[in-house]
């Protein structure tokens, strides 16, 4: 195998780790606040917002 084809390519896949790290972060900080907003409309029942909360986790199952 000829190792320097891997070595000429080795940023970009450093790059493509990075990226890809960035946005699973973003995912997990994304879902968790909208879980924590969700939760706490429910939790509090608000009147018109707990309906589509409730619809969103039921579709979402």
């Amino acid at each position: 195998m000829d190792w320097s084809i891997v070595q000429q390519y080795l940023p970009f896949y450093q790059k493509a780790f990075f990226l890809t790290l960035h946005i699973a972060v973003m995912g997990i900080i994304g879902s968790f606040l909208l879980g924590l907003v969700v939760s706490v409309i429910r939790h509090y029942r608000v009147p018109i917002l707990s309906q589509l909360s409730t619809a969103y986790i039921e579709l979402s199952r």
